[in-house]
């Protein structure tokens, strides 16, 4: 909490190097990452950002063998606010919204916090499209 505003983000923490399977789940965020973050603009319609990962995941084989999702919520007076960014979100991405923006793979996440912006969107946090293991 800072000035009383929240944010939230997880991050997934491998403390021993990963499976194959746990590789394919790391691969399959970040590129999941990737794609949602191509998404964020300014008038984008939530409910159809929902349904476009759905189908991104669906055509994954790793997706298979792991539930993979979209985790996404607005962030402010409140740790969780409006919008929830899912297949069954309502309205649209506006300049000036503050997002916790994420995928889950299996047990992993990555999230992002960003602000939409007239031509997109800037990242609040910094990139961990890198997996560090300790």
């Amino acid at each position: 909490t800072y000035k009383g505003m929240h944010a939230s983000r997880d991050c997934s923490i491998m403390t021993a190097k990963p499976t194959p399977k746990q590789s394919d789940w790391i691969k399959l965020c970040q590129e999941g990452q990737a794609h949602l973050l191509a998404l964020v603009r300014n008038g984008a319609d939530i409910q159809t950002l929902g349904q476009n990962m759905r189908a991104y995941f669906a055509a994954s084989p790793v997706a298979k063998d792991a539930p993979a999702q979209l985790v996404g919520h607005g962030l402010g007076l409140d740790m969780w606010e409006a919008p929830a960014v899912d297949e069954n979100g309502r309205g649209s991405l506006q300049t000036g919204m503050v997002l916790c923006l994420g995928v889950q793979v299996g047990q992993l996440t990555l999230e992002q916090i960003l602000a939409v912006t007239d031509y997109g969107y800037e990242l609040l946090t910094p990139n961990v499209a890198e997996i560090v293991l300790l």
